[in-house]
């Protein structure tokens, strides 16, 4: 409220100063100008208002023209009138100058009067649009963000299922061959786990640590499948002060172990660097059973992964998917901010 009334002050004053300084091609004493012009100010000021706050809500922002021209034009008209009045009343019986208040009293002086009131109405609606517009732009904004957050929640939440079953799956099945390795890879989904559970609401988080949950990963998958599988990892990730968002790079992952799967083996080489202007560049490649990962295409992993980037790296990120009879590759660059 302070606010709005200093605003309102500043804006009335600016006039005042404005309407003085013009006055100087005429009267060469600004003080005298400011007083002579606070008797044109005061019947400004009812109308503004009513203006501001009663006629255009009322009439204008409900599209009701006509009555507002009409109820405008009748304000405006009174407005001038009493300006008018209070003009001459002003030059005859305080400043004693009866010159002016003859000319106030004529067509001529009524017409400059009325300009200048339909001059201060159009400015202060330009001005009351423009905060509205601002006002209205923000609050879109807000809702946006609100959207974005909501839309990336339920993107999380689909994730976090899918990934919970395969790491589940994985590790029902190496109990089953291996139960002293099963539960060392249980000891690894504990700690994925305990990742899911304090960084995955997290908006960001560090690079490196994100690095170490994929390699967690990687370890609990290629155990899993150690006779099969040939998997190369170079990650190269110096600059501790980096951040993404996490679970970002786990479905390309997950997706390199399960569409390459096959009985006679499979391979699958990742890597992860960062070079200049904090750009980081992960690519991942792997051997690919069109058939097998045709059965998979509709996978909420990869679409999900293209809705966050949307999302979360608008126009900071580029992502390539290469593929042939027998593989697949995905080149992910990503623009990253610092902590």
């Amino acid at each position: 409220m302070k606010r709005k009334v200093f605003i309102h002050i500043a804006f009335w004053l600016g006039c005042l100063a404005v309407w003085s300084a013009q006055d100087l091609a005429y009267y060469p004493y600004y003080s005298k100008n400011i007083v002579t012009n606070l008797f044109k100010l005061f019947p400004y000021l009812p109308f503004v208002y009513i203006n501001l706050y009663f006629l255009v809500p009322k009439f204008l922002l409900r599209k009701k023209v006509n009555h507002y021209l009409l109820l405008s034009s009748l304000g405006v008209i009174f407005t001038t009138f009493l300006t008018s009045w209070s003009l001459i009343f002003f030059y005859n019986y305080i400043r004693k100058y009866k010159g002016k208040a003859v000319f106030y009293s004529s067509l001529e002086g009524g017409l400059s009067l009325l300009s200048d009131v339909v001059i201060i109405v159009c400015l202060s609606m330009i001005l009351l649009l423009i905060k509205e517009w601002f006002e209205k732009d923000n609050y879109t904004k807000e809702i946006e963000k609100k959207n974005m957050e909501v839309e990336l929640q339920m993107l999380k939440n689909q994730l976090n299922p899918h990934f919970l079953f395969n790491a589940l799956n994985s590790i029902y099945v190496m109990l089953g061959r291996k139960t002293e390795v099963g539960k060392e890879m249980l000891l690894q989904f504990s700690d994925l786990l305990s990742h899911q559970l304090y960084d995955s609401p997290l908006e960001f988080v560090q690079l490196q640590k994100e690095i170490n949950y994929l390699k967690s990963y990687i370890s609990l998958e290629t155990v899993k499948h150690e006779d099969i599988a040939n998997v190369k990892v170079n990650f190269s990730i110096l600059d501790s002060n980096l951040k993404i968002a996490p679970m970002l790079l786990l479905p390309l992952v997950e997706n390199a172990f399960k569409h390459g799967q096959t009985s006679k083996g499979y391979w699958i080489d990742i890597e992860a660097k960062v070079e200049s202007d904090n750009y980081l560049h992960f690519i991942i490649e792997n051997s690919y059973i069109k058939n097998a990962a045709s059965k998979e295409s509709k996978g909420i992993g990869l679409s999900n992964l293209n809705k966050r980037l949307r999302l979360l790296y608008p126009g900071k990120h580029r992502i390539l998917v290469e593929k042939n009879n027998d593989t697949f590759k995905v080149n992910l660059t990503l623009k990253l901010n610092e902590v």
